[in-house]
C-alpha cells in the first residue's frame, strides 16, 4: 500500500515568513561563502607598475642669495716712459651691515629649461643675474678700496665695485631617478666700476 507524502504547510503567512528567514540564516552561517569571483578562473597576475619615474623636462625659475669673497689684483702702468708700474691687491669682501643694507652679500634670479631624453640624459640651458647690495658711505658694496703712493703718480686711491654679474650656460647631465648629475659651461660677465 502506498501512503501519500505528508507536506508541511504553515498555518499562517507570518509563520511561513519566519520559517523561510530562519532557513536563510542557518544556510548563511553553515555554508561557506561563495563570491562571484570564485565562479571565474583567476587571471594571470600582472607585474606591479613601476614607481613614478621623475622627469626633469620643463621650465624653472628661482632666486639665490650669496656672499662674495676674493681678491682683485691690479696694475697701474706709469705714464712716464721707463717708470716701473705700480701693482697691488685688494679684498672684494665687505662685512655685511644690515642697518645700511650694505656689504658683500648679493641676491639674484635664475631660470632655465631642461629636456630629458628617453635614455635619462638631460639637456638644458640656464641664465642668471646677480646684483650686489646698496653701496655704503665710501661707495662700496661688493668691492674694495686701497690707497697707495707712487713716485710717478703721487698719492692715489684705487677702488673697484661690482655692479652686477650674470651667466648664460648650457647643461648636459644624467638623471638616475630624482638626482641629476651634470656638467655646465657657458658665458659669464661682471661689469664693475674702477676709480683711481
Amino acid at each position: 500500500m502506498v501512503t501519500p507524502a505528508k507536506t508541511c504547510v504553515p498555518k499562517s503567512p507570518l509563520r511561513a515568513s519566519l520559517t523561510c528567514a530562519s532557513c536563510a540564516v542557518a544556510w548563511g552561517l553553515f555554508v561557506p561563502n561563495a563570491d562571484a569571483a570564485d565562479l571565474i578562473s583567476p587571471l594571470p597576475a600582472k607585474a606591479p607598475a613601476d614607481a613614478q619615474i621623475y622627469d626633469w623636462t620643463g621650465f624653472y625659475v628661482g632666486g639665490h642669495v650669496g656672499l662674495a669673497l676674493g681678491n682683485s689684483n691690479w696694475t697701474a702702468n706709469a705714464t712716464t716712459p721707463g717708470a716701473p708700474p705700480v701693482s697691488g691687491s685688494l679684498s672684494m669682501y665687505q662685512s655685511p651691515n644690515a642697518f645700511y643694507e650694505s656689504g658683500s652679500w648679493l641676491m639674484g634670479v635664475q631660470g632655465g629649461y631642461n629636456y630629458m631624453l628617453h635614455n635619462r640624459v638631460v639637456l638644458g640651458v640656464e641664465a642668471d643675474a646677480t646684483f650686489p647690495t646698496f653701496q655704503d658711505l665710501s661707495g662700496l658694496s661688493t668691492g674694495g678700496i686701497t690707497n697707495f703712493t707712487s713716485p710717478t703718480l703721487g698719492a692715489v686711491t684705487y677702488s673697484e665695485v661690482m655692479l652686477s654679474s650674470g651667466t648664460l650656460r648650457s647643461r648636459i647631465g644624467y638623471a638616475p631617478g630624482n638626482w641629476l648629475f651634470y656638467a655646465t659651461g657657458g658665458l659669464a660677465w661682471r661689469p664693475s666700476t674702477v676709480r683711481t
